[in-house]
């Protein structure tokens, strides 16, 4: 899973990097591997708004969303069984 949305994931770290860049990272592995990936942008999103009190960290709504819609990409991964290259 890439990351989830934050508020501040544009902003780039002390390493230059911005939320975007891991998550791009994380898809680039994943698909060399053959690994389902999650796009984490996507479960919890920004014009949804008051999931992220802090702008961070999920509060109960953003978790309980959060966990639903991951069980739902979830599902169908889990369906087709095991199929990582190793």
């Amino acid at each position: 899973m890439t990351p989830i949305w934050r508020r501040d994931g544009s902003r780039p770290n002390g390493l230059g990097l911005a939320l975007s860049d891991y998550a791009d990272a994380i898809r680039e592995i994943c698909t060399k591997r053959r690994i389902p990936v999650i796009d984490g942008f996507d479960l919890l999103r920004p014009d949804e708004g008051g999931m992220l009190d802090d702008g961070v960290h999920p509060n109960v709504e953003g978790a309980r969303t959060l966990g639903l819609r991951m069980g739902e990409r979830l599902a169908p991964i889990l369906a087709r069984g095991p199929s990582i290259a190793r």
